[in-house]
């Protein structure tokens, strides 16, 4: 009875320790497959952006426009879609301006990775709803260089799908634990209106 007892108790312990072994094992492939998200994120991100190059030199897409900053560093290029566009001219017939640099605006926006990733935003739907979403008010300097840039050739009403590189986003570090370095940052933003100017 004894000799059972104990081999019952070596079974057991046998169990628990392939058991913690498994888990571990699971674990670690977790951990590798999430590292593996990132690999080649500095080059992936950078081929990126030249494929939006390569389609503006062939002029494969007519849909996307390049706009290149200027109180930014001007050797890089943001890439932009108009999804939807804002009225030119008021009721009054008079011409729409852009934000300025100081103003303050009232945006809906969503951002992703070039992965698909989301990491930020105030509209979870494909659109934004009046209904159900709240647009962010925010100073036009306040923000990324490149959304800074982008927004000031923005009129509201306006909805773009904007493409800024790394070197107009958040750089090399990153912001959080959500934008690894390198990033390019894909938004989908719509300019409600410019609330102060």
């Amino acid at each position: 009875m004894f000799n059972i007892k104990m081999k019952m108790r070596h079974a057991s312990s046998s169990f628990l320790i392939v058991a913690f072994t498994l888990v571990g094992i699971l674990t670690s492939c977790s951990e590798s497959s999430e590292a593996s998200k990132y690999d080649n994120w500095k080059e992936r991100n950078e081929t990126f952006i030249d494929s939006l190059a390569a389609v503006i030199d062939n002029g494969t897409d007519p849909s996307l426009k390049k706009l290149t900053p200027i109180s930014a560093d001007s050797q890089y290029t943001i890439y932009y879609k108009v999804k939807e566009s804002g009225a030119t001219t008021d009721e009054n017939g008079q011409a729409v301006t852009s934000p300025y640099y100081n103003s303050e605006v009232s945006v809906y926006y969503r951002g992703t990775l070039i992965n698909g990733d989301y990491f930020d935003g105030n509209f979870s739907q494909d659109d934004p709803r009046v209904e159900f979403d709240s647009p962010t008010e925010f100073y036009v300097n306040e923000v990324i260089s490149g959304w800074t840039e982008a927004l000031q050739e923005m009129v509201p009403g306006d909805r773009w799908t904007i493409y800024i590189p790394y070197q107009l986003a958040y750089g090399t570090s990153g912001a959080s634990t959500t934008i690894p370095g390198y990033s390019t940052l894909i938004f989908d933003v719509t300019l409600v209106e410019i609330t102060e100017e």
